[in-house]
């Protein structure tokens, strides 16, 4: 309601007489004011600063505001309403997801977007809405590394590499400093089923690193031709044939290479010591190579070697009593100590008589 004003006579002449007091008193009429002033009493634009008292403690309640907005001055020094933006308000239950912030850029405060994926780069932040039991779910501001990697210029070199084997080149990328790896720092080679396996590291057809396996004892890698990859092959691995006999005949044995050997060398190895006087003087382990058994006052004798692509065969050919070898240091001159003697004289050979080859086994030495 607005203001009411009632005004009082200040004397009555109805009755009396009229007096110098009473026309004094009659001159002075009482005025009582009731009600209150509403918004249709008070003007437009007539409230300016000079009427709001310093200390007048105004509550944030008191002011018409759209929910969750700001009030920002705007161009014209006037109260303006920063509402929020539609583009960053979907997000589901604990995804990230594009979010504004209100950054002071010097002249204005503005609302910027922290999505990278226009301008570039590798951080941006994000909001994330943690679901909470009971309902009280709750966002986070969080940093969010696109593609879930960071790029050698997010990190200190000092903190993050070594400088022995990793360091940041001339562009600022990490790279590997010459002989920087250590063989020890490669991975383990493991076969298709996941298995720790032996193998040789080489560059194959085309330039292209691979593993060659070792699959058996004694290969060696072998190249295939200009451009191609390389191979296993088996290099002296011994093949035994069994027990020596002067008696002719056969011995065979799987040589378990994966084709016919290239080169096939047959030996007598001993296997058991035999010293003293007249004793042939090898000790177990000792080998004979190019055995031809032949003494030059006996019948001729030897081993005659035969290999396919799954056996390697030796013929012994002549008989018990052409079966002779020289003694371990050929008789008296030279001897153990000296290695040294010419001449017939100083070659003295094994007695076949005295079972010497009992002491022998024949191997094959394939390749």
């Amino acid at each position: 309601m607005g203001l009411s004003i009632t005004v009082q006579k200040g004397h009555d002449f109805s009755s009396g007489n009229v007096t110098r007091a009473a026309l004094n008193a009659g001159a002075t009429p009482t005025i009582a004011i009731t009600g209150s002033v509403g918004a249709s009493e008070i003007a437009a634009l007539s409230i300016n600063n000079a009427q709001i008292k310093a200390d007048a403690a105004i509550v944030a309640t008191k002011l018409a505001l759209t929910a969750d907005s700001l009030i920002i001055g705007d161009e014209n020094n006037v109260g303006s309403v920063l509402s929020p933006t539609s583009a960053f308000s979907s997000i589901g239950n604990d995804v990230d997801s594009n979010c504004g912030l209100l950054v002071d850029t010097g002249a204005k405060f503005e609302l910027l977007k922290t999505d990278v994926s226009e301008i570039g780069g590798h951080i941006q932040l994000t909001k994330y809405l943690e679901t909470v039991e009971g309902g009280d779910d709750r966002f986070w501001l969080k940093l969010s590394v696109v593609g879930e990697t960071l790029g050698a210029s997010h990190l200190k070199e000092e903190d993050t590499v070594d400088k022995l084997s990793i360091v940041k080149d001339a562009a600022g990328k990490f790279s590997i400093r010459d002989n920087g790896v250590h063989h020890q720092k490669l991975y383990n080679y493991r076969d298709s089923s996941g298995n720790p396996k032996a193998g040789f590291l080489y560059y194959g057809s085309g330039g292209t690193a691979k593993v060659l396996e070792a699959t058996d004892s004694n290969q060696v890698a072998v190249t295939g031709g200009a451009n191609g990859d390389f191979s296993l092959k088996t290099f002296g691995k011994t093949v035994d044939l069994g027990a020596f006999t002067t008696e002719q005949g056969w011995r065979r044995a799987a040589h378990g290479l994966t084709s016919v050997p290239t080169s096939v060398d047959l030996v007598l190895e001993c296997i058991t010591t035999d010293t003293g006087a007249g004793a042939h003087g090898y000790t177990a382990g000792d080998r004979i190579y190019d055995v031809n058994g032949g003494d030059v006052d006996t019948e001729a004798a030897g081993m005659v070697i035969h290999a396919d692509a799954t056996y390697v065969t030796a013929l012994i050919t002549g008989d018990g009593d052409s079966w002779e070898i020289p003694k371990k240091y050929g008789g008296d001159s030279p001897n153990a100590e000296t290695h040294s003697g010419t001449g017939s004289g100083s070659v003295e050979w094994a007695n076949n008589s005295s079972k010497y080859y009992e002491d022998f086994k024949v191997l094959a030495i394939v390749s």
